[in-house]
C-alpha cells in the first residue's frame, strides 16, 4: 500500500534533514522510500524550490530537486542555500542519486558512498583549480568531510551488513508492492544491443584491422569508451555498496580516458563521477550516496538509471535507521554553522583590514608633513583624546614657558601673530614635529615650511571635511562592543518596550507552541540553577500522571530558541541554555502574574512526577556503574533530586508530592542522587518541608535514620534553620544529641555554624548538651566556641545563659578557646560578652596580650582599655 499524506499538521522547525537529487527520477524513487508523507507546508515567495515533506523512521525529512534543465555544482549549492533558509533546523543533508562508475572496481547496479580516504574528503571537485605548465592540474581549495554523525551511522552499518546483509533487495521488493509503476529494470533491449554490437566491433577488428571499423585513422589509443563488462556474472539481489571517493565536476563525463585519469589523479582512489555534489559540501554538510547507472564513457545512456536511483534511495534509507535522533540534536543547523562561517570571514577580513590600516598609519607618520584627521559626531570625546596625548609628550621649551609666564602675571594674552611666530620657531628646533590641536589657522602654511605633522579632530562640518580630504583620516564612533557593554550596565526605558514586543510575538503563537514556549521561559527563569538543553527536554516533556517519559515528544533545541522569540540562547560549549541577559529575568519576574500563575508549584510538581517515573521503581543502584547508567539516561534526574524541595510550597505540599514520598523506593533513588549514598529521610528535614515530615514520620520512618555520614533529619533542619521540622522531628523523638559523622558535630552545632537562633533555642529547651565538644573533623569544638568563631552575638548570649563553659579548653588539634576564636575573628563584642564571663585565672599573659593588640588593631578602644586595665590588676 502506497504511503499516505498524514493530515497532521507540523512546522519548518520540525524538520531536521535535507535531501537533495539532481533528476526528477531521484526525486520520484526518494518520495518512494518514505514511510509516511507530510502535507505541503507555505513558503517564502522568493524561494522557487518545490519540497516534498515525509519520514522515515523517527526522522522528518525535506527533499527537494534541481529544477528541470539545471545542472552542475552552482545548481546544487543554490537549491541547498535556499532549504537551509526555508527549513532553518535543518542539520544533515543527503545527496541522493545516479553517478558513473570507474570500472572494474565499480559495476552497473552499484552503490558509492562518499567516504574519506586518505588526504581527501568523500567528495573532491576535479575541475576546481589551475593548470601550469607542462598540461599539469593543480588542484586548489578543498571541501568538507561529511558530519561526524552520519560517518558514525555509516560505520555501524557496514559493521551490520557484514554480519546480516543489506536491506536494500527488502526495501525494493516494497517499491514493487506500493508503487508498482515504478518497478525499475536492470537494463533493456538497447544495453543488449549495445553489449552484441561490441562484440560485432571487436570482430571486424580482429578480421579486417582497425581501418575497417575507423577509417578517419584516430587509432585505438583514441577510444573513449569501456571495455565490455559482463554485468550477468552477479546473481540478482547482489548489490555491492562502495565507500571512497566520488569526484564532482560541471561537466558530464563521457570519456573513459578523461575519466581514468581523474582516478589516477586522485592515486586511484575515485569511484564515482558526478556533477552536483562539490556544490553542497561546503554550503550544506551531507554525505553523498550514488547508484551506478553507467561507465561515464562514450556508451553513455539512461537505460539504468531508473533503477540506479532506486538502489541509492534505498540505501539512504538503510543508512537513516542508524542515524539516532539524539545524535542529530547533537549537531548544530547547518544555518548556524554558515553563518559562523561567515562570521568568521567577516572578522577575518574586518583584522586584515585594521592590521593594513594600522601599518599605514604607522609608515605615514613616521614620515614628515602628514596630516591624521579625526572626523566625529558631538560628545565623543575628540577633546579628551586631543588632552591625553597631549598629556604624552615631553615638556615645553623655555622660550614658551617664558611667554606664558610674562603674559600670566600681565593678565593678557598674545596676539594671533605672535603665537604664530613662536609656533614656527619652536617647530624649527625638532627633527619631527607632531601637532595635536582644535584650530586650523596658519596650520598648512606651517606643515608646509616646516614638515611637520598634524593630528586634528572637528565635527562633521562640510567646508572642514573637504579641506582634509586627502589626508589619512579615522572617524570617531560608538562601536558595537561599546554599546553591549553600555546596554549591560544601564537599563533604559527601550529595553522593557523591546520585551513587550518580544512578549507579544509569543502571545500571536498557535497555541501548543505559545504553551510550550511559556514552559521552556518558566524553566529557564525560575529553575535554582542553570539548566543543560537535555534537562531542559526532558523537563518540558513531563507530563503529570504520566508514568514514564515519551522520548519521541522530546522537544528540539532549536526549536525552543526559535520560538521564544531571541530571549534564550545556547552556550554550544557547556550545552546550558539561558536567558539572553540577566535583565530578561528581572522583567519575566516582575512581571510574573501575565505568563506564571504558579511558577514553583508547577516546578515542583514537574521535578516530583519525573522522580516517581516507573524507571526508578527498583530504588537504590547498587553499584556505582548501574547509579552511573541511571543519571546518563536520565538527564533531569540530578535536578529534580537536588531541587524539588527547594521549590515546594511550605505551607502546602502538591498531592503528588505526598504520593512520591509514600514510594519508598522511589525516594530512595531519589536520595542517591541527593547525597550520593544517602537514606531516604534526609528529604524533609534538608528541604524544610514541615507537611512531608509529618507524611514520612506517618509512615513509619524512624526520625534517626541516618545516612553514609551518620547525619539525622534533625541535622539537616538544624543547618538549615528549619524550625517547625526540628519542632515536629522533636516531637517525634528525635535524639537530639546524636553526632554526625561528618566533622562530628551535634545538630545544636550544625544550627550554631549558621547562626540559627531560634532553632538553637529549640535544640536547647529539648536537652541539647551545650558542652558537647565536635569530633576532629570539627577541631573539637564545642557549640560556644563555634558561635564564636562564627561573631553570632545573640546565639553567645543565649549559649552563656543555659551554662555554656566560656573556659573550656582548646581542642589539642589546633582548636581554640571561645575567646580566641572571637578575637582572631574581629568579633569586638563578642570578646566583650565572653569577658564578664572568663576567670582571669584561666587566661594567660600571652591570652590578653594577643587580645591587646587585636582591639588595638581593630581600633576597639573601650575594650582596649579595659582589657589594658585588666592587664595592670593582675601585675599589682
Amino acid at each position: 500500500m502506497a504511503a499516505q499524506i498524514t493530515p497532521e499538521t507540523r512546522n519548518h522547525d520540525e524538520y531536521a534533514i535535507g535531501w537533495v537529487c539532481a533528476l526528477s527520477k531521484e526525486q520520484t524513487a526518494a518520495t518512494a522510500m518514505l514511510d509516511q508523507r507530510h502535507a505541503d507546508l507555505p513558503k517564502p515567495l522568493n524561494d522557487p524550490n518545490t519540497y516534498t515533506l515525509g519520514s522515515i523512521g523517527k526522522h522528518n525529512i525535506v527533499i527537494a530537486c534541481l529544477l528541470e534543465g539545471e545542472v552542475g555544482t552552482n545548481a546544487a549549492a543554490t537549491i541547498a542555500a535556499r532549504m537551509i533558509s526555508t527549513f532553518p533546523l535543518i542539520k544533515l543533508g543527503l545527496m541522493v542519486g545516479i553517478g558513473g562508475g570507474i570500472p572494474p572496481k565499480v559495476r552497473l547496479g552499484d552503490v558509492v558512498v562518499s567516504i574519506p580516504v586518505g588526504p581527501y574528503p568523500g567528495v573532491v571537485q576535479w575541475d576546481f583549480g589551475k593548470a601550469e605548465e607542462g598540461e599539469n592540474f593543480k588542484q586548489t581549495g578543498s571541501l568538507n568531510n561529511p558530519l561526524t554523525s552520519l560517518r558514525t551511522a555509516v560505520t555501524k552499518l557496514k559493521t551490520e551488513n557484514e554480519l546480516n546483509g543489506s536491506k536494500i533487495p527488502e526495501y525494493l521488493d516494497e517499491l514493487k508492492q506500493k508503487w508498482p509503476r515504478l518497478v525499475p529494470n536492470r537494463g533493456s533491449r538497447e544495453a543488449i544491443f549495445s553489449v552484441v554490437w561490441d562484440l560485432i566491433l571487436s570482430l571486424l577488428k580482429f578480421l579486417f584491422g582497425w581501418w575497417a571499423i575507423d577509417p578517419t585513422g584516430r587509432g585505438a589509443e583514441q577510444v573513449t569508451s569501456t571495455p565490455t563488462i559482463d554485468e550477468g556474472q552477479r546473481k540478482p539481489g547482489d548489490i555491492h555498496v562502495h565507500y571512497g571517493l566520488i569526484a564532482s565536476g560541471n561537466q558530464v563525463i563521457k570519456d573513459a580516458k578523461l575519466r581514468d585519469s581523474l582516478d589516477q589523479r586522485y592515486g586511484g582512489n575515485v569511484l564515482c563521477v558526478e556533477m552536483e555534489a562539490a556544490g553542497l559540501m561546503n554550503n550544506f554538510p551531507c554525505i553523498v550516496i550514488r547508484g551506478i547507472c553507467d561507465y561515464a564513457d562514450s556508451q553513455k545512456n539512461k537505460d539504468w538509471q531508473e533503477y540506479a536511483a532506486a538502489l541509492a534511495a534505498a540505501f539512504a534509507k538503510e543508512l537513516l535507521q542508524y542515524v539516532q535522533p539524539g545524535d542529530i540534536d547533537g549537531e548544530r543547523p547547518v544555518r548556524d554553522i554558515l553563518s559562523q562561517v561567515c562570521d568568521a570571514v567577516s572578522t577575518i577580513r574586518e583584522d586584515t583590514t585594521h592590521t593594513r590600516a594600522r601599518l599605514e598609519r604607522k609608515e605615514d607618520l613616521a614620515t614628515s608633513k602628514q596630516t591624521l584627521f579625526y572626523p566625529g559626531i558631538p560628545r565623543a570625546r575628540k577633546t579628551i583624546l586631543t588632552l591625553i596625548l597631549t598629556q604624552c609628550q615631553s615638556s615645553l621649551p623655555e622660550s614658551v614657558k617664558n611667554l606664558y609666564d610674562q603674559h600670566k602675571t600681565k593678565r593678557t594674552r598674545p596676539s594671533l601673530d605672535k603665537i604664530s611666530g613662536f609656533l614656527q620657531s619652536v617647530a624649527a628646533m625638532y627633527l619631527r614635529v607632531l601637532i595635536i590641536t582644535r584650530l586650523l589657522s596658519e596650520l598648512f602654511n606651517l606643515q608646509t615650511r616646516q614638515g611637520t605633522n598634524i593630528f586634528t579632530t572637528s565635527r562633521f562640518i562640510p567646508k572642514i571635511m573637504d579641506r582634509f580630504e586627502t589626508s589619512l583620516s579615522i572617524e570617531i564612533h560608538a562601536s558595537p562592543d561599546d554599546m553591549a557593554r553600555y546596554l549591560k550596565d544601564q537599563k533604559i526605558p527601550v529595553l522593557d518596550h523591546a520585551y513587550e514586543q518580544a512578549i507579544e510575538r509569543i502571545n500571536r503563537q498557535i497555541s501548543g507552541m505559545k504553551t510550550l514556549t511559556i514552559k521552556a521561559l518558566l524553566w529557564i527563569t525560575y529553575a535554582k540553577r542553570q539548566l543543560t538543553t537535555s534537562e531542559l527536554q526532558h523537563a518540558l516533556t513531563t507530563k503529570t500522571g504520566k508514568s514514564e517519559l515519551n522520548h519521541r515528544d522530546l522537544p528540539h533545541i532549536g526549536n525552543i530558541v526559535s520560538i521564544c522569540t531571541r530571549l534564550v540562547t545556547v552556550d554550544e560549549e557547556s550545552s546550558i541554555i539561558r536567558l539572553v541577559h540577566y535583565i530578561t529575568q528581572e522583567y519575566l519576574k516582575q512581571t510574573q502574574e501575565r505568563w506564571f500563575l504558579d511558577p514553583e508549584s508547577e516546578i515542583t510538581v514537574t521535578c516530583v512526577t519525573y522522580l516517581s517515573f516507573i524507571v526508578f521503581k527498583t530504588g537504590f543502584c547498587k553499584t556505582d556503574h548501574e547509579f552511573e547508567e541511571r543519571l546518563r539516561s536520565n538527564p533531569f534526574y540530578d535536578y529534580a533530586a537536588h531541587n524539588w524541595g527547594h521549590h515546594t510550597p511550605k505551607d502546602k505540599l502538591p498531592s503528588q508530592v505526598i504520593s512520591f514520598l509514600e514510594s519508598r523506593a522511589k525516594v530512595e533513588a531519589s536520595n542517591q542522587a541527593l547525597m550520593a549514598a544517602e537514606k531516604y529521610s534526609s528529604h524533609s528535614g534538608c528541604f524544610g518541608a514541615s507537611e512531608a515530615s509529618d507524611v514520612l514520620l506517618r509512615l513509619g520512618y524512624s526520625p534517626d535514620l541516618k545516612d553514609t555520614y551518620s547525619r539525622t533529619p534533625l541535622w539537616y533542619a538544624a543547618q538549615n534553620g528549619h524550625e517547625t521540622v526540628v519542632k515536629l522531628l522533636l516531637a517525634a523523638g528525635a535524639d537530639v544529641n546524636a553526632a554526625a559523622g561528618y566533622g562530628g558535630r551535634t545538630a545544636l552545632q550544625a544550627a550554631i555554624g549558621e547562626g540559627h537562633l531560634e532553632v538553637v533555642k529549640k535544640l536547647l529547651a529539648d536537652g541539647a548538651d551545650v558542652n558537647a565538644a565536635a569530633a576532629a573533623g570539627y577541631n573539637g569544638r564545642t557549640a560556644l566556641q563555634a558561635a564564636a568563631e562564627g561573631g553570632h552575638l545573640e546565639v553567645v548570649k543565649k549559649l552563656l545563659a543555659d551554662g555554656a563553659d566560656v573556659n573550656a579548653a582548646a581542642a589539642a588539634n589546633g582548636g581554640q578557646t571561645a575567646l580566641q576564636a572571637a578575637a582572631e575573628g574581629g568579633h569586638l563584642e563578642v570578646v566583650e560578652e565572653l569577658l564578664e564571663h572568663v576567670h582571669d585565672e584561666s587566661l594567660t599573659d600571652d591570652d590578653l596580650l594577643k587580645l591587646i593588640h587585636t582591639t588595638e588593631a581593630l581600633k576597639g578602644l573601650a575594650l582596649f582599655e579595659a582589657l589594658i586595665t585588666r592587664a595592670l590588676k593582675r601585675n599589682t
